[in-house]
């Protein structure tokens, strides 16, 4: 029994450690497992890091551009390498690039490479030169350099406002304009097809007068942008910004005797004169609302980014009526909407309440006041100041609104502009206690300001006491609805009447509204057009006109925009400089997009097979091109493997028979 014991316990003994040894050994087989699972994940997450990493050094506000020696590389990196195996570049229409980069990661004896092809789509814009005059005519060297950088863009010109405003009757052209800029660089193409198409990063900006108030909205002086009151002359040496993001604003003319330098936006309300010299890095835009303005780049000028000039001077002679209704409960039972009695009553217009007149209030020839007349000043300049409260609301015995707002009080409402189509080359101004405030053109509504919403043409709600300002300033009545008498489906042959008549569209009028936030009829509306008289008042304009026609044609009233590019000028667009103000003026900027992603993945199983394989240590043999007529046998190196992989080789010897 004894004895029996012992060879039991003995066995057990025995036993237990060949189990004991087969357990380590599966322990250790299940660590090496783990190991290379864990190897194999961390080599993905390594390839990825390297394309992270890749990306952002090549990545320019350029373009694409491989920093000296990134590739072929490779760095540690969290108990593994990040391989850099491969840059390719190709250059795509439109000023485009498309880069191919391969990276891999590599973690003991695994390796996971990555191709990915990215493209790199340029911000938009016109081009070097921007032109967004009535009419120009230029003078330039052909010394003078145009360039439009690495895209190729040419100087354009926008003809919308000679188109708009009819400039052709008065027989000026582009044509020297355009023969001029066309002796140092190509032709200038049609805008529609060339400079209009390129608008779509700009945040909304359709216009260069778009583009004059989206940058001196951003103006922002306590972080260092200057803004300067009148006519200014630099005789000595001024560093006007040295930001990239920096904007600097003249409001009046600009002459430099001596040297101008900065960076970032330059803007001009006036002249811009430069017989000495000016460096400017970014954009400089030259904006004039007078029939005509110089910009004479004679000295040493070098503008890297953009020139663009935007001039709002309009032919004379017309005059815009303003008629406006309102009903306080939305019900409008009678075509002028007022309530005259009852609690709460509004002041009764100041025309008879009779049907015949079909409005809450009406001014003819609202911009040609009589002397004495209320706020008189204003409304020669076709400020149309529905509210201000800031001046007292000068103009509340024509709109009304003031008192409106005031019987509404708390009531949330919203502003809307309706048949924008018809602006008038409009700018507005709104101001709204605890939202915010904006001054921009009428055509762009309420996009991108404080005070805007969802909806292009309307505000975010807000109480109606809290409505400080809000006018509207007509530049141009040719780009105005033209309701005339005796033109038209009027059947009365009174425009007026029949812009009351139409409660739905105002006959397409410009139309400023407020309504409920929560929605329903509206509450108030401003119609704004260009109405004439048959008679006394059509004579007086074409009167005006033919004057107008003879004074520009015989040179007695220069009008337009006056170019001169002397043989030290160079204007070159560069998009780095605009780029850097993207953010500051909601530009959308720049775009990386990743087109495509392959990948090739080796374990270290696989790994050691393949350098099994080989005859030279520290080689891997593959097959490249396997299965065709070509098939080789090669020995490389871990750093090129994954290449290999990815354009179809495959690890270990070929297959026979091909």
């Amino acid at each position: 029994m004894g004895r029996l014991l012992l060879l039991l316990v003995s066995a057990a003994i025995v036993g237990g450690t060949v189990l004991s040894l087969s357990s380590r050994g599966i322990m250790t087989e299940t660590s090496r497992l783990r190991g290379e699972a864990r190897a194999d994940l961390l080599a993905r997450q390594l390839a990825e890091s390297g394309q992270g990493i890749a990306l952002t050094q090549v990545t320019t506000e350029d373009g694409f551009t491989p920093p000296p020696g990134l590739f072929v590389s490779e760095r540690p990196y969290d108990s593994g390498r990040i391989q850099f195996n491969h840059y390719q570049e190709t250059a795509v229409a439109g000023g485009g690039e498309q880069a191919t980069i391969v990276t891999a990661g590599v973690v003991g004896e695994a390796s996971h490479t990555l191709r990915s092809v990215y493209e790199f789509d340029p911000m938009d814009f016109p081009g070097p030169l921007w032109l967004d005059v009535p009419y120009a005519t230029a003078s330039v060297s052909r010394r003078a350099e145009v360039s439009g950088g690495q895209p190729g863009y040419e100087p354009q010109i926008d003809p919308a406002k000679y188109d708009d405003l009819g400039i052709r009757e008065f027989g000026l052209t582009f044509n020297r304009a355009k023969a001029a800029l066309a002796t140092v660089g190509p032709a200038v193409p049609d805008w529609s097809q060339s400079g209009g198409r390129r608008l779509g990063n700009l945040g909304g900006v359709q216009t260069a007068d778009d583009l004059y108030y989206t940058v001196t909205n951003a103006v922002d002086t306590a972080a260092g942008d200057v803004v300067v009151e009148g006519d200014q002359t630099i005789t000595g040496t001024t560093r006007a910004s040295s930001s990239p993001e920096g904007i600097y604003v003249v409001r009046g003319d600009l002459t430099i005797t001596g040297t101008m330098l900065g960076d970032g936006a330059l803007v001009v309300e006036g002249d811009l004169r430069v017989p000495g010299r000016l460096d400017w890095d970014g954009l400089v835009v030259v904006r004039s609302e007078e029939n005509h303005v110089t910009v004479d780049l004679g000295g040493r000028v070098t503008i890297d980014g953009a020139l663009v000039v935007s001039q709002e001077a309009y032919p004379p002679g017309g005059h815009i009526d303003l008629t406006t209704f309102r009903d306080p409960e939305g019900r409008w039972g009678r075509a002028w909407g007022r309530r005259e009695s009852g609690p709460g009553a509004l002041q009764a217009s100041s025309w008879p309440l009779a049907d015949a007149f079909l409005w809450y209030d009406h001014t003819h020839r609202f911009d040609e006041p009589a002397p004495g007349d209320v706020d008189a000043t204003a409304r020669v300049q076709k400020l149309v100041r529905l509210v201000d409260r800031a001046t007292g609301d000068p103009q509340e015995a024509y709109t009304g609104l003031r008192e409106l707002l005031n019987h509404l009080g708390s009531t949330d409402i919203v502003v809307e502009f309706d048949n924008a189509a018809e602006h008038g080359h409009a700018v507005y101004a709104i101001d709204v206690d605890g939202v915010g405030t904006a001054t921009a053109p009428l055509n762009r509504g309420f996009a991108g300001t404080d005070v805007g919403s969802g909806t292009t043409m309307r505000t975010r709600p807000f109480a109606a006491r809290d409505l400080r300002t809000l006018t509207v300033q007509p530049r141009s009545l040719r780009s105005l609805r033209q309701l005339w008498d005796g033109r038209g489906s009027c059947h009365g042959d009174q425009w007026p009447f029949c812009v009351g008549e139409d409660r739905n569209d105002r006959a397409n009028a410009l139309t400023v509204r407020l309504r409920r936030a929560s929605g329903g009829p509206p509450l108030y509306e401003a119609a704004i057009y260009w109405h004439m008289q048959e008679g006394r008042e059509a004579a007086e304009y074409q009167q005006e006109l033919a004057r107008f026609r003879s004074d520009v044609q015989s040179g007695r009233a220069p009008f337009g925009t006056d170019l001169t590019l002397g043989p030290n000028a160079t204007v070159r667009y560069q998009l780095a400089p605009i780029v850097r103000l993207a953010e500051k003026l909601n530009f959308d900027g720049n775009d990386v997009r990743r087109l495509d992603t392959s990948s090739a993945h080796v374990t270290a199983q696989e790994s050691r097979a393949a350098e099994a394989a080989s005859p030279t240590p520290g080689r891997y043999r593959i097959c490249h091109l396997p299965g065709q007529p070509g098939q080789t046998e090669q020995d490389i190196r871990l750093l090129t493997l994954g290449l290999h992989l990815l354009h179809g080789d495959t690890l270990g010897p070929c297959p026979p028979g091909a």
